[in-house]
């Protein structure tokens, strides 16, 4: 079963891989809009 061994290798490291980089990428958009909407809020 090559194809269960392939599933379970994507799980454990290409799954966490992509969510840790999507959740950064997510902080990183979401943080540059609120920071953008408190200086326009600012002035």
């Amino acid at each position: 079963m090559p194809g269960g061994a392939l599933i379970v290798i994507g799980m454990v490291l290409v799954a966490p891989v992509a969510i840790f980089l999507g959740g950064a990428v997510w902080s990183a958009l979401l943080g540059q809009l609120l920071a953008d909407d408190a200086d326009t809020r600012a002035s």
